[in-house]
């Protein structure tokens, strides 16, 4: 499980990011704040971690920023760390983004229905019902 952010650096807009504080994740954590905040950044980012993408981090890039970028999560296995477009170490964790992505592909926004989001759908019902 994640515990906290421990520094964001040179990534969307979280320049030099190090949170005060005893901030810490817990099993069920709700993000929000206004729009150009940077919750489709921390998204990306967490999506990268889960799949273990780079690319998700790597189109983040600050712009017009000279350095790397870096990231560092605490998790209950210890440290994460994105660095040189790559994470530090292979994660297994089980959590789930809803975000934009998400519902564009699971939710019903058009008025046609892709086979990919009732197979989406259906995989979401059956665990609701487990």
């Amino acid at each position: 499980m994640i515990k906290k952010i421990v520094s964001i650096k040179n990534t969307g807009k979280f320049k030099a990011c190090t949170p005060k504080g005893d901030i810490q994740f817990n099993k069920l954590s709700i993000l929000y704040s206004e729009n150009g905040r940077g919750k489709t950044t921390l998204s990306n980012i967490f999506r990268s971690l889960s799949e273990q993408d780079p690319q998700l981090v790597i189109g983040r890039k600050t712009l017009g920023s000279n350095g790397g970028q870096s990231i560092d999560i605490l998790t209950d296995k210890g440290l994460i760390k994105y660095k040189d477009n790559q994470w530090s170490n292979k994660t297994d964790f089980e959590f789930e983004i809803f975000d934009s992505l998400f519902v564009s592909q699971n939710v019903y926004s058009r008025h046609i229905v892709e086979h990919d989001q009732k197979k989406n759908c259906i995989s979401l019902q059956l665990e609701n019902k487990g």
